[in-house]
């Protein structure tokens, strides 16, 4: 599917806005992950896979949207990453084909275009979600898939020990969605629950507690969507991370893509359909926030309308 209608292009959002950002390269990207550096509002040296006929080639851009010689260690589709405060971004898992997870851990800093292996997680995943906990220092990798069949199994890594460890389970099996933590939270709306249909519903629940959180459904059913957590703004602007609006872009539904947005607001559960839409129809991609732009970010890559 990745093969089929792949879109080379960059685009951000800027209140509310959609400017196009140039192209990835030479090369049409889906499935990939990358990272935005806080001094740059484009592209700003993004690791990913992109696929060509099938074949996986590791690639990256930078802000120039050139392509750079080497890639990540390893090609692997469907890796899920997060960005570290110091800029690094952290690599977990990956499909090593046919759905198969892969156990690799990776952690990349663009400053100095270097790469740096990561003791491998317990369990293999791919199709999942990964966060970063600044209260604890540590990266979650959360549910996903292996050998087609979604998980719910949960990982920490921590910094402090070097070590990984099982954490609380996700409430319910999960593939296939970005995962975005907003204070102790986890939330993963869309996706498939059984690793094939898409689903309307999500999964959210406290990393620390276990305790489910309840949120609206999606008004319609979604698969590989593209996801953005957006801070709410307090008092004076600052922005605490106990609250956030979390967009949900396009995604699968009966072999085509779309182009809707949904809204959640995390404190509420509500869910509402946006009155704006994606320029261009799109799966398979992901969102970065911008460092220091919390309201922005940009959509690389995916896969455009099949019929």
């Amino acid at each position: 599917a990745h093969a089929v209608g792949q879109i080379d292009g960059v685009l951000r959002v800027i209140c509310g806005t959609w400017q196009g950002s140039g192209t990835i390269g030479t090369f049409a990207i889906s499935s990939g992950n990358f990272g935005c550096d806080a001094s740059q509002v484009k592209l700003a040296a993004g690791a990913g896979i992109a696929t060509s006929c099938g074949k996986a080639t590791p690639m990256w851009a930078n802000a120039t949207n050139t392509t750079l010689v080497g890639g990540p260690p390893v090609a692997l589709v469907s890796t899920a990453s997060c960005q570290l405060p110091d800029g690094s971004m952290f690599f977990t898992g990956g499909d090593v084909g046919a759905g198969v997870g892969s156990q690799l851990a990776w952690r990349w800093f663009p400053q100095t275009n270097t790469w740096q292996r990561y003791p491998n997680m317990t369990f293999a995943r791919c199709r999942h979600g990964c966060v970063y906990h600044p209260g604890e220092n540590a990266v979650y990798a959360l549910a996903g898939i292996t050998g087609g069949f979604s998980q719910a199994n949960v990982e920490r890594y921590s910094f402090s020990t070097g070590t990984w460890s099982t954490a609380i389970g996700a409430p319910d099996r999960y593939g296939f969605g970005q995962a975005h933590l907003v204070g102790d939270r986890v939330f993963m709306l869309g996706g498939g629950s059984a690793g094939i249909e898409p689903v309307t519903s999500g999964t959210a629940w406290n990393v620390r507690t276990g305790a489910v959180v309840a949120t609206a459904v999606l008004p319609a059913a979604r698969r590989n969507p593209l996801s953005f957590a957006v801070p709410k703004a307090t008092p004076g602007n600052s922005y605490d991370g106990n609250g956030a609006n979390i967009f949900i872009f396009g995604g699968e539904n009966a072999g085509n893509v779309q182009t809707t947005i949904y809204m959640l607001d995390t404190d509420t559960g509500a869910m509402v359909t946006h009155g704006s839409a994606l320029v261009t129809a799109r799966g398979y991609a992901r969102c970065a926030p911008i460092a220091g732009h919390p309201t922005k970010c940009l959509i690389m890559g995916g896969v455009s309308p099949t019929t």
